[in-house]
């Protein structure tokens, strides 16, 4: 009952959602029911493997990795296994937090995000744990006034001509972005890809057209691009 309790906090932040995506190759996947139990194989396939390894050198075994981890989850629930409070899931997360970063001797809630992930990734774990300690807007309204805000200091260092300025603030202005993706629950870097993949077929859309009707993308107007993007989103969404 209380892993089954622990499980219902986890889905309750959306974390478990990810299962509908899991990581083949470079990056993830969307898939239906029987190729999400395949997937789940090939990572446990993974963990085993790489657990006989280790266990051929002697450093650990599979069962030491299942210890571990079972230790580590009673550890960071304490709300399940001891005797802490949480009703919500972001008393949970924020328990996790502390527990995790006490266990890894760590000074800062930021501590431990790889600097290897991808950058808007990165950007809205960041801005997710310094909300869960408190530095937060109170709403979503208040991010969108951050944005006009940030728009505002953008054109003006646009105005300057300084480079280093107009850098400094659009990253200013995505990291605004980002935040506004995590107040309305959504993922930035599968709203950026998605968007990237939506583009690439209206481009090519729009290449075909032109072909078809042999005019050279270079010779089009302003006005016959925008006519031919207007076609390409009622024609290929």
């Amino acid at each position: 009952m209380r892993w089954t309790r622990m499980l219902g906090f986890w889905a309750a932040t959306g974390l478990l959602a990810g299962c509908a995506s899991l990581p083949s190759g470079p990056g993830p996947k969307s898939v239906g029911r029987a190729e999400r139990r395949e997937e789940l194989g090939d990572l446990l396939l993974q963990v085993l493997m790489h657990s006989q390894i280790a266990s051929e050198t002697g450093a650990f075994d599979i069962e030491q990795v299942v210890q571990h981890l079972t230790e580590k989850l009673i550890a960071r629930h304490p709300h399940v296994f001891g005797d802490a409070h949480a009703e919500t899931a972001a008393q949970v997360l924020k328990n996790w937090d502390a527990t995790k970063r006490q266990q890894k001797g760590r000074d800062s809630v930021l501590d431990g995000v790889p600097r290897a992930m991808p950058a808007l990734a990165r950007a809205q774990e960041i801005s997710k744990r310094a909300a869960r300690v408190g530095f937060e807007w109170d709403s979503i309204d208040g991010v969108l006034d951050k944005l006009r805000e940030e728009e505002t200091e953008l054109r003006q260092a646009i105005g300057s001509g300084d480079q280093a300025r107009i850098a400094s603030e659009l990253g200013d202005l995505l990291f605004t972005v980002v935040n506004i993706a995590r107040h309305a629950s959504v993922d930035a870097e599968q709203c950026l890809r998605q968007m990237v993949d939506r583009f690439t077929v209206r481009f090519q859309w729009m290449e075909a057209e032109a072909t078809r009707q042999n005019r050279p993308l270079e010779s089009l107007s302003a006005d016959e691009w925008e006519d031919l993007w207007q076609q390409a989103k009622r024609d290929s969404d």
